[in-house]
């Protein structure tokens, strides 16, 4: 048998065939649904009393020119969904990874340039409480920051960077 080709020989001479290919091992890919689509309609009243709804829940927003007291802007919006992401990915990635903690606590902060007004750059700290080893909460840190939603947008966009160390 040479690359590819199977030789048989016959009383009349030889001849060649091609070889079928064998079949490989093929891995399985995961099917993609598609898009995941997230709704929210935000109203605004004259005076900057605002409401914004998802599904399933209720926020009231600052929409002001002056800051409405205890009442979140949008650009603690987009702090608290980092926030968010990276309490959601500790948990979900606590569960994957069988990785043992009894609390974490995740602190976010951005910084705002202020003429055109944009998000510079983001940063994050996600304290753990566990008794995992080192390379566990490495290996913890890297699942959250490469599979989060919210993180991998917002590091397109931002300078993003962030550390994940024990309590």
């Amino acid at each position: 048998m040479t690359a590819g080709k199977l030789t048989l020989r016959d009383r009349a001479g030889e001849s060649s065939l091609e070889a079928a290919p064998r079949p490989s091992r093929l891995r399985r890919q995961p099917v993609d649904p598609g898009p995941f689509v997230y709704r929210v309609v935000a109203n605004v009243a004259k005076g900057g009393a605002a409401r914004a709804r998802g599904t399933g829940w209720s926020i009231a927003l600052e929409a002001g020119q002056e800051d409405a007291a205890g009442l979140p802007g949008p650009a603690d919006i987009l702090a608290t969904a980092l926030a968010a992401c990276l309490s959601k990915n500790v948990e979900r990635f606590s569960r994957i990874l069988g990785f043992d903690y009894r609390e974490a606590t995740v602190s976010v902060e951005f910084e705002r340039q202020s003429s055109p007004p944009v998000m510079m750059r983001a940063s994050y700290l996600v304290l753990v409480d566990s008794d995992e080893p080192e390379h566990r909460l490495a290996l913890l840190h890297h699942n959250i920051r490469k599979y989060g939603t919210v993180t991998n947008t917002l590091a397109a966009a931002v300078e993003l960077q962030g550390d994940l160390r024990r309590l």
